[in-house]
């Protein structure tokens, strides 16, 4: 399976649970779940912006690098959860584009706005965003156990 379909089932599954959780637990005045789904926002924006990043990236002959458009695909699909989350925590979609722009810049400043450096942005968030990706409900447990706590 392929990092497009393994992502878009776990998608399926993270939306389908944190939908649950959100709908009950917000309806019925559970003061730790928005939080929780704010942080899980945030993560998945900045993992929205970095794949982002690295589906830009070209050969040495001016095409999109092998697996940029599988990048690209995963950061929009990152972006579409992202907003859907924003949704069910009635956060703005203008919040939503802010935020990610600031990581954006944030990424851009790290590697000097020069794909050459694309390793210093790796380094700091690639084993991150891939073990989000893989595992998204682990991050989510993650934040719903820390705000509960």
């Amino acid at each position: 399976m392929g990092i497009g379909m393994k992502l878009k089932t776990q998608l399926v599954t993270i939306f389908m649970f944190f939908s649950i959780i959100s709908y009950s637990a917000i309806t019925h005045g559970n003061d730790d779940v928005k939080p929780a789904l704010t942080n899980f926002l945030y993560d998945t924006s900045k993992c929205t912006i970095f794949y982002g990043i690295l589906g830009e990236g070209i050969d040495s002959s001016g095409t999109q690098w092998t697996n940029g458009q599988s990048f690209q695909s995963l950061s929009e699909e990152l972006a579409l959860s992202a907003f859907e989350i924003a949704k069910q925590i009635n956060m703005t979609q203008e919040t939503v584009m802010v935020l990610m722009q600031d990581y954006s810049q944030q990424m851009g400043e790290l590697i000097n706005f020069d794909i050459v450096n694309l390793r210093l942005l790796t380094d700091k968030h690639g084993q991150f965003c891939k073990i989000f990706v893989e595992n998204p409900e682990q991050r989510l447990n993650y934040w719903m156990n820390k705000e509960s706590n």
